[in-house]
């Protein structure tokens, strides 16, 4: 198993460039980012180089975070832009490529229609799919809990792999969060096992509060041991909230090191 670290949620101490090598300084050799627009690609290829430490994961642009935009995906009448968000991602995709860019669904407006709300997810996910494909990279979708993002589209894992299921590209995949899980008063164990076969990227933080394991109610035992029983090996995400100093939040590592390595 290895792990990432969400440098978006974690080193906010530090200014983002440097957040690299602090990851690399904590013995990570992964990173991602949330939204790593605002800062030219190139500085951000430089600095993950000169750590040595791949970014592994971000986000396409989600539309107007200010105003509580959290994707454009499922959005009716917002194709352009969502096309244009993703050639945003491809972009940056081209140049820092990652494992995969997460396609978020977002929140529509309370008297748009649902059927026309999916079928638009869909089809934008069929074309980030393609366009990312181009880019070099995997197009993952994650359900966001409708409890801290009220009104995200798509809340759960089910509904997640029903629009990759309809959407049916091969480069599309679940991207699984084991807080966002727990969050929707599911098993987040017996959810990993469910929806595994669709699962290429996975993330962490505990509940509640999303702070680092160990702060909340989650089975990091269980976790860990079902993640290296099922034989993933792709990235796992720590994207949590340090309850303190970053550097003060890595106690859960050692005590499942025996499950889960040291992410290298």
């Amino acid at each position: 198993m290895k792990f990432s670290i969400n440098i978006s949620t974690m080193f906010q101490e530090l200014p983002l460039l440097e957040r690299f090598q602090a990851v690399r300084d904590a013995g990570f050799v992964a990173a991602e980012i949330q939204f790593p627009y605002e800062t030219p690609v190139d500085q951000i290829a430089r600095a993950s180089e000169d750590a040595g430490v791949k970014i592994v994961l971000f986000n396409v642009p989600p539309g107007d975070f200010a105003a509580g935009e959290r994707g454009l995906a499922a959005l009716p009448g917002r194709e352009q832009d969502f096309r244009a968000a993703v050639k945003t991602a491809c972009d940056y995709a081209r140049v820092l490529k990652p494992v995969g860019v997460n396609v978020l669904a977002g929140i529509p407006a309370a008297d748009a229609n649902p059927e026309d709300c999916w079928s638009t997810l869909v089809s934008n996910l069929n074309y980030a799919a393609d366009a990312l494909q181009n880019a070099g990279t995997r197009a993952l979708v994650e359900p966001l809990n409708d409890r801290d993002v009220k009104g995200f589209f798509v809340p759960t894992s089910e509904l997640v792999v029903k629009a990759i299921g309809e959407a049916g590209h091969k480069n599309l995949a679940l991207q699984y969060d084991f807080y966002h899980a727990r969050m929707m008063e599911t098993d987040p164990v017996a959810e990993l096992e469910r929806w595994y076969p669709y699962i290429a990227h996975m993330q962490f933080a505990d509940n509640m509060g999303r702070h680092e394991p160990g702060t909340g109610d989650i089975d990091w035992e269980s976790v860990f041991t079902t993640i290296r029983k099922l034989g993933f090996n792709g990235w796992v995400g720590a994207e949590y909230i340090p309850s303190g100093a970053t550097v003060d939040s890595f106690d859960w590592v050692e005590p499942f090191s025996e499950y889960a390595g040291l992410g290298q």
